[in-house]
């Protein structure tokens, strides 16, 4: 079952920011880069062909895990009881769930680790943070995307910033000039969303989001990491590629007890 992130008007135009900064860089690099070396029979078009493939994967993966963090429901509590619902009546549910704290802002039942965002209205598992750049929140759901959603975005920057010193479509020196200029100011941006990126992969490779990792700073207490496999999956092959956990949060917070079953 597919739920979908909240949406008002100041949340679809936070949503929109970096799908527009994706489209200007791929106008950019195709454009000026990728079209010439096909254009010109004079241009080494392997080089062009190889780099094409690079571009689409990235370009395509970074699209999946946008779409994973802006507009799929990051997991709130409210769509994980939804999930089991699917098949557990109401009143075994209610049952399982009666010894969790009602959420004082939206009453609904609060497992371990979740946490009430006043910019969604919804109470999340696994709450990282509320990220105004995706129109978001960062939570059980889509913390993998949102990890590889950086990494992929930094290394599309890179990229960019890396041909813009080769276009074959610059001539003049004043092109090359702005184009070079362009490229280091596209190079300093990547580097500090890299510096995001290494900073959200380490958080969620410790399993501590955000808040917990402050109130650790606070208080030094260490929270205890969960099972990270329903964040990768259990193939190498599967952890490049942004996707949910393959386990229901209530399960995997512990909050729900279900023996040997594995729910999604």
């Amino acid at each position: 079952m597919v739920y979908f992130a909240p949406i008002n008007p100041i949340l679809f135009l936070q949503k929109m920011i970096f799908l527009m900064v994706y489209i200007f860089v791929e106008f950019y690099t195709i454009k000026f880069f990728l079209l010439p070396y096909f254009q010109n029979y004079q241009l080494n078009h392997t080089i062009g062909l190889i780099f094409t493939i690079y571009w689409l994967f990235i370009s395509l993966t970074w699209l999946k895990s946008y779409f994973h963090v802006s507009w799929l429901d990051a997991g709130s509590v409210k769509n994980e009881i939804k999930r089991l619902s699917l098949i557990f009546n109401q009143n075994v549910l209610e049952n399982k769930l009666k010894n969790l704290t009602l959420c004082q802002k939206c009453g609904i039942h609060k497992p371990n680790r979740s946490h009430h965002c006043s910019h969604c209205k919804r109470c999340y598992i696994r709450f990282d943070h509320h990220c105004p750049s995706v129109g978001n929140c960062i939570a059980y759901r889509n913390a993998q995307p949102f990890a590889l959603y950086l990494s992929y975005g930094s290394i599309i920057l890179f990229s960019t910033s890396l041909v813009s010193f080769f276009a074959p479509y610059f001539e003049s020196p004043i092109q090359v000039s702005l184009a070079r200029s362009i490229a280091v100011l596209i190079g300093l941006c990547a580097f500090a969303l890299s510096l995001f990126a290494y900073n959200t992969l380490s958080s969620l490779m410790n399993d501590q989001t955000t808040l917990e990792r402050l109130y650790r700073l606070k208080t030094g207490h260490n929270v205890q990491g969960e099972d990270l496999k329903p964040f990768w999956g259990n193939s190498p092959f599967i952890w490049i590629i942004p996707h949910s956990p393959s386990m229901n949060g209530l399960i995997w917070s512990k909050s729900v007890s279900l023996g040997n079953q594995n729910i999604l």
